[in-house]
């Protein structure tokens, strides 16, 4: 494991999408606790990185062009929570128990 900011990796991640984000005309909002910031996580840094990616590449994908994309976040001594949403479209609930699924 590495301790790292998960701020600072998702902003990183955020820029790395910054291209298809401008063709998409697509708007970030982000609300991040103070905490969220300066918070460092111990974990699977690379596995980190490729979820959120993930994540984040879908958000883009299933927004509509013009829309929006909220980041938020929380940290405490025991729980860190990030929050992926978009404007666009919504997985189907029959698809959801998926998410989380390796590739098939």
């Amino acid at each position: 494991y590495e301790e790292f900011s998960l701020f600072e990796l998702v902003s990183a991640l955020t820029q790395k999408l910054s291209s298809r984000l401008e063709r998409k005309n697509l708007q970030i909002q982000s609300e991040f606790s103070q905490n969220f910031k300066s918070g460092i996580l111990s974990l699977d840094r690379q596995l980190t990185e490729s979820i959120i990616f993930a994540l984040l590449k879908n958000a883009v994908e299933a927004s509509d062009d013009g829309g929006k994309i909220l980041l938020s976040g929380s940290f405490d001594e025991s729980h860190c929570k990030l929050t992926i949403s978009n404007s666009g479209k919504v997985i189907a609930a029959e698809l959801l128990v998926q998410v989380f699924e390796r590739f098939r």
